[in-house]
């Protein structure tokens, strides 16, 4: 795995503002990411021990459990950060005439942005049962954070249907990553699922 497979992963946080400790600290959680995620992508996560991630870090598992509480904190932390980019794309992208367009646009740019990543955590969670169910559960959570960004961002919208468009988004998202496994670039996967979704909410 290349530097560049892993930058998109950091956290997006200005490490020169931050206090000598707080950057050490900061340094040595990227460092035990980039093990971990090297060591996940060339044998599967699940036969990955933290005793081996800590051990090739070059530090104890007690080191690595003081960055991370669990093994699949790890990932689900990456996957937080893009969830974050995401809520923000949804509150600044244009256009914003309608949900359904903001909601498009802002995916586009989302799949852009981690084209490279998301393929990787998608095989990742496919071989990990453990892995799933700790992105399953975080999801109910994002899907309650995007609806307050739709619901912020078109006041008019009825708290239940800001829910629903909430929901709809990750509907969207996954039917996309779907397609793009199927061969599909992003931006043409998301073309055909929209194109499908508004196509079967005309016929309505």
């Amino acid at each position: 795995m290349t530097t560049e497979m892993v930058a998109p992963m950091k956290l997006a946080l200005e490490t020169s503002r931050l206090g000598a400790r707080a950057r050490a600290k900061l340094e040595m959680s990227e460092r035990l990411r980039a093990t971990a995620l090297e060591l996940f992508l060339s044998r599967g996560y699940d036969q990955v021990p933290v005793s081996e991630i800590a051990e090739k870090a070059g530090v104890t598992s007690r080191t690595f459990f003081r960055h991370f509480p669990t093994k699949e904190t790890v990932l689900l932390d990456v996957t937080d950060q893009t969830n974050i980019r995401l809520i923000k794309l949804l509150e600044t992208v244009a256009p914003a005439a309608a949900p359904v367009d903001t909601i498009k646009a802002a995916l586009l740019q989302w799949f852009t942005e981690f084209a490279e990543l998301l393929p990787l955590v998608n095989r990742l969670s496919s071989d990990s049962e453990n892995l799933r169910a700790g992105l399953s559960a975080r999801q109910e959570i994002w899907q309650d954070r995007i609806s307050g960004a739709i619901g912020s961002r078109f006041v008019h919208l009825a708290r239940e249907d800001a829910r629903l468009w909430g929901l709809m988004t990750f509907v969207l998202l996954r039917l996309t990553a779907e397609e793009n496994a199927g061969g599909l670039s992003y931006p043409d996967a998301l073309a055909k699922v929209f194109y499908s979704f508004q196509t079967q909410t005309r016929s309505i």
